[in-house]
C-alpha cells in the first residue's frame, strides 16, 4: 500500500477524509478555547460580585486587584440591581439554583438575597 501511494504521489494531506478529520479537529478545537474562555470570563464576574458583597474594598481596588476596567464593575453593579428584583419576582416558583444559573449570579449570592427579601 505504501508503495502505490508512493508511486501515484498521494499525500496526506490530499485525502478527503485527511482534510475532513483536520477541519473537525479545528472546529472541536475552537469550540472547547471558547468555553473555557466563557468559563473564565464567569469565574472573573463571579469573583467581583464576592468583593463587591463581602469585603468592605473600594470599587478602585477592586478594579486594580482583578485587573478589569470599570465598565465592567458597573455592569456587574447594574446587573445585581435588577437581579435583586428579578429574585423577589421568582424566589416563589423557582429554585435558588435555577435563578442563579438563569441570572448567572453564584447560588450563594442569590440565596443571601432570597433570606433578606
Amino acid at each position: 500500500m505504501e508503495n502505490t501511494i508512493a508511486y501515484f504521489g498521494l499525500r496526506d494531506e490530499d485525502d478527503y477524509m485527511y482534510k475532513k478529520g483536520e477541519a473537525n479537529t479545528e472546529a472541536r478545537l475552537q469550540k472547547k478555547m471558547a468555553q473555557q474562555l466563557a468559563e473564565a470570563e464567569q469565574q472573573r464576574r463571579f469573583t467581583v460580585i464576592r468583593l463587591l458583597d463581602t469585603t468592605v474594598l473600594t470599587e478602585e481596588q477592586i478594579i486594580k486587584i482583578c485587573d478589569i476596567s470599570t465598565d465592567f464593575v458597573q455592569t456587574i453593579k447594574m446587573d445585581l440591581a435588577a437581579a435583586v428584583k428579578k429574585i423577589a419576582r421568582l424566589k416563589k416558583t423557582t429554585s435558588i439554583e435555577r435563578m442563579a444559573h438563569q441570572l448567572n449570579l453564584p447560588a450563594n449570592w442569590v440565596e443571601k438575597q432570597v433570606l433578606q427579601g
